[in-house]
C-alpha cells in the first residue's frame, strides 16, 4: 500500500498555513482541492522542496534516477543521532531473521528507526522531532546510489538527482512512540457493527491458526481467535461539507452477541494481528523481491512462551514468504531461539558504535542485563509509570548497590498473568518481583478480588500520569503554568488544547494533545516533554504524604533505608 499524506499534515510539518501548501500543490500541477486532499509521499517531498527552496522537483523527475526494488545489501551510516556519534552497519538484503541486541541507551532504537525510512517514508518526521538533530546525518548506500538524509529544517534528501522510493514492508516502533494506533480513524473505532447490513465473514484460517498458536500454543481448550471475523462496513461520513459513503474494512472478535474490534485488542494482540495480516498478504507471493519487516522491541506485551512461539513462526514466515525481519530485543527467550549468525551486538563506546556478528547467546548473557540477572523486577502498566517509578529508584540508588529493571506489561490483568506465569516458569530467575499499578486500579473491584489478595502490589499515589497532567492543565495550576512559561516564551493561549475528561480515552487524548502542543512551541521532543512533566510531578508533590509513603515503600522493597 502506498503511503499517503494530507495537505494539512504537510503544512503542520513545515509550520505554515494549509492554504499556502495547497496553493503550491496546485501550482505544481497536483489534483488537490482542499487541506484534506491526499497525495503520495513522493509528491509531498516535491511540495516541501518547492516551498523550502523554490525548486520545482516534479518537472525534473524525468531526469532523476529512482531506487529500483531489488538490491543486494543494505548499508547505513549514522552520525550524531542521540547517543550515536558514528555507526556503520551492512546486511545482506535477503530473506532471513536478524536481531539487534544492545544495552539500554546505546542507540539500538535509533538504528531501528533510521532503517525504517526504507519502508515508512514519514518516520523521521514522526520520531526525530524538535531540537538536537542539526548535525545528524543518516546515509544509505544501496547498490550504486547514495541517499543522505538531514534535517534542514525538515528532513530531506540531500542528493538532487535521486529519489528514494519506499520498499514494500512493515514497521512497528515501541509502545510509547509506536505506530500501532496512530492511523486509526476514531469514527471507525466507535460505530457499531450491524449484522444485518455489514459483510461479516470468518477471518482466513491462516490468521486464526497463527494467532491462536503464538498466543496460546497447542492448548485445545483455548482457541479464542477461531472466532475472528473480517468485516466490511459502509457508513455515511461528512467530508468537505459533503456526505459520502465510505467503506471500512477491519477485523473483530465475536464475543457472544457482540464484536470486539481489533482496535480494542490488547497491545500484544493488536501488534501480533498487524504482523500476521502483513505476512498473510505474501502467502501467494511469487515475486523474487524480498519484503522488509522492521520491529523495535518485538517482545513487548507478549509473555515469554508466546515470544518463543513467535520466533518459531517468524523463522518459518521468512523462508516461506521471502521476508527479511530486522528487530531489536532484550528477551532471553527470543535470543535463545536465534542462530549466532542472526544476532548482531551493538557496542557503544562514548558514541562510537560497533556492531559485531555472529554472536552466541551465552556470550550476550555476560554482556547484557537480561531479565533473570536482575536483583529486582518491577512490573508496571505502561511507559509513563515506568518513567515515574524509575526516577524514584534512581534518586535513591546512591544508598544501595543493586540492579533492577522496570517492565511495562499493559493493563492490570496482564500484570497479574505475568506475575503468576513467573511463579511457575521463573523466567525472571531469582529476582524479587514488585507489581506497581496505576492508582485507578486501587478502586477497581475486579482487580482486588480474593484470588489476587495475596499478591504483593503497590499503587501510584495518583490515578495515572495522564490524568494528573491533564488536571494540572485544566485547573490552570500556577506552578504547572509557570513550568510551561519557562519553556514557551509566548502567550500560552497559542496552545490549542481542548480538554475532555469524561472517559479514559478522552483524558489520554487530552494528555497527548498537551504533550504535542508543548513539544511544538518549546522545540522539545515529545520524549523530552514527558520527562519534564514527570520531573514536575515529583518535585511538586515531594512533601505530600501519599507520595512520600509510596517512595518509602519502594525503598523498603529494594532494601534502602
Amino acid at each position: 500500500m502506498i503511503e499517503k499524506v494530507r495537505i494539512h499534515e504537510i503544512a503542520k510539518e513545515l509550520g505554515i498555513a494549509s492554504k499556502d501548501v495547497l496553493e503550491k500543490a496546485i501550482h505544481i500541477g497536483f489534483d488537490v482541492k482542499s487541506a484534506q486532499s491526499v497525495i503520495t509521499m513522493e509528491q509531498a517531498e516535491s511540495i516541501a522542496t518547492y516551498i523550502l527552496s523554490g525548486k520545482d522537483t516534479l518537472s525534473e523527475n524525468n531526469k532523476r534516477t529512482s531506487l529500483s526494488a531489488p538490491f543486494n545489501k543494505i548499508n547505513i551510516q549514522i552520525e550524531n543521532l542521540k547517543s550515536i556519534s558514528s555507526l556503520e552497519w551492512s546486511l545482506e538484503y535477503t530473506k532471513g531473521v536478524h536481531a539487534i541486541i544492545a544495552e539500554n541507551g546505546t542507540g539500538k532504537s535509533s538504528l531501528i528507526i533510521s532503517l525504517a525510512k526504507l519502508v515508512q517514508p514519514t518516520i523521521y518526521s514522526l520520531e526525530f522531532i524538535g531540537k538536537g538533530y542539526e548535525k545528524t546525518k543518516i546515509v544509505f548506500n544501496l547498490e550504486k546510489y547514495t541517499y543522505t538524509w538531514m534535517k534542514q529544517p525538515t528532513w530531506s534528501l540531500q542528493e538532487s538527482n535521486i529519489s528514494m522510493q519506499k520498499i514494500n514492508g512493515f514497521f512497528e516502533s515501541s509502545i510509547h512512540n509506536g505506530t500501532r494506533f496512530k492511523k486509526i480513524d476514531t469514527f471507525q473505532k466507535e460505530f457499531d457493527i450491524d449484522d444485518s447490513s455489514d459483510s461479516i465473514i470468518d477471518a482466513n484460517e491462516f490468521i486464526q491458526i497463527n494467532m491462536n498458536y503464538i498466543l496460546y500454543g497447542d492448548r485445545e481448550n483455548i482457541k479464542k481467535f477461531s472466532k475472528l471475523c473480517y468485516i466490511t462496513a459502509k457508513r455515511r461520513r461528512k467530508t468537505n461539507n459533503n456526505f459520502k459513503q465510505i467503506e471500512y474494512k477491519f477485523y473483530a472478535l465475536k464475543n457472544n452477541d457482540t464484536y470486539i474490534k481489533e482496535f480494542f485488542f490488547s497491545t500484544g494482540e493488536y501488534f501480533l494481528l498487524s504482523l500476521i495480516k502483513f505476512v498473510f498478504g505474501f502467502r501467494n507471493n511469487k515475486t523474487k523481491y524480498t519484503s522488509l519487516i522492521i520491529i523495535d522491541e518485538i517482545e513487548l506485551s507478549l509473555h515469554p512462551l508466546a515470544q518463543k512461539r513467535l520466533m518459531e513462526k517468524v523463522n518459518e514466515f521468512s523462508q516461506e514468504f521471502n521476508l527479511l525481519f530486522i528487530f531489536a530485543t532484550h528477551s532471553l527467550q527470543i535470543i535463545e531461539n536465534l542462530k549466532p549468525s542472526c544476532i548482531h551486538y551493538l557496542d557503544n563506546q562514548n558514541g562510537n558504535c560497533k556492531i559485531s556478528n555472529p554472536i552466541y547467546p551465552n556470550y550476550l548473557s555476560s554482556k547484557l542485563y537480561i531479565h533473570n540477572s536482575f536483583d529486582y523486577v518491577f512490573l508496571v502498566e505502561d511507559d509513563l509509570a515506568k518513567k515515574y517509578v524509575e526516577k524514584i529508584i534512581r534518586r535513591n540508588l546512591n544508598k544501595a548497590q543493586m540492579s533492577f529493571i522496570l517492565l511495562p506489561i499493559g493493563g492490570w490483568e496482564k500484570i497479574y498473568e505475568t506475575y503468576q506465569l513467573n511463579s511457575t516458569n521463573k523466567f525472571y530467575g531469582s529476582a524479587k518481583i514488585q507489581i506497581v499499578f496505576d492508582g485507578d486500579v486501587a478502586t477497581n473491584t475486579q482487580a482486588n478480588i480474593k484470588r489476587y489478595k495475596s499478591i504483593p502490589k503497590l499503587f501510584l499515589p495518583f490515578l495515572n500520569v495522564e490524568f494528573l497532567i491533564v488536571s494540572y492543565y485544566q485547573e490552570r495550576n500556577n506552578m504547572f503554568f509557570n513550568l510551561l512559561n519557562t519553556y514557551i516564551f509566548r502567550d500560552l493561549s497559542v496552545l490549542e488544547v481542548n480538554i475532555k475528561t469524561d472517559t479514559t480515552k478522552e483524558t489520554k487524548d487530552s494528555f497527548k494533545k498537551i504533550i504535542s502542543e508543548f513539544a511544538k512551541y518549546s522545540q522539545k521532543s515529545e520524549e523530552e516533554t514527558v520527562n519534564i512533566f514527570i520531573d514536575f510531578i515529583l518535585e511538586y508533590n515531594k512533601n505530600e504524604s501519599a507520595y512520600k509513603k509510596f517512595e518509602t515503600k519502594i525503598c523498603a522493597f529494594i532494601q534502602v533505608k
